[in-house]
């Protein structure tokens, strides 16, 4: 493998692994903004722009929606740490990489990446939390596809599904196959 492709995969996982830290971290302090009366919303903002490295907060007052704006949806923060910009960034390593990525990575990078801007439109209208569930969830998906690209295709039987009998690969994914493909008929008793 070429180092220039081993780079780009390393660089494909820690920009997921950003993305998903990242919006979990958030969706931890939307809650308690959104939760605790108690909290100035403004210094716990500030608080989190300073721990995720984000570009330089602005002067006026922060709150909720501007957090989620700077912190997931900016395209334009010092060293790319907003959510789209991670996901944009680890999609275009898998693009630059697409001979050694896995089909199933790609799709669900590219996947993700043309979903963005709708998630965006649905946070907008319903909260933070639906594209912070989404960013982690798709995060948890292009784990497991690495996990099954690594792991080998064996197949257990699945019993009783019928002529194309059903099988379950060993990770628990469920595939069809013909039912010749199978394991041999269990013995009875």
């Amino acid at each position: 493998m070429l180092a220039r492709n081993a780079e780009s995969l390393y660089w494909i996982g820690r920009y997921v692994e950003r993305a998903d830290d990242t919006a979990r971290i958030l969706d931890v302090t939307v809650h308690q903004l959104l939760e605790d009366s108690s909290v100035d919303p403004d210094q716990a903002s500030r608080t989190l722009l300073q721990r995720a490295r984000a570009s330089k907060p602005p002067e006026q007052q922060l709150d909720v929606w501007s957090l989620t704006d700077l912190v997931a949806f900016s395209r334009d923060t010092e060293g790319g740490c907003s959510i789209v910009e991670s996901i944009s960034a680890a999609r275009e390593n898998a693009r630059g990489a697409r001979e050694v990525t896995s089909t199933e990575i790609w799709e669900c990078l590219n996947t993700t990446y043309n979903a963005l801007a709708e998630r965006e439109r649905a946070a907008k209208r319903l909260g933070p939390h639906e594209f912070l569930s989404f960013v982690e969830g798709r995060a948890g998906d292009v784990r497991r596809a690495g996990r099954l690209d690594a792991e080998p295709r064996r197949r257990l039987p699945v019993h009783g599904a019928g002529p194309r009998h059903r099988t379950r690969r060993h990770d628990g994914a469920a595939a069809c196959c013909p039912a010749s493909a199978t394991a041999p008929p269990r013995r009875p008793g």
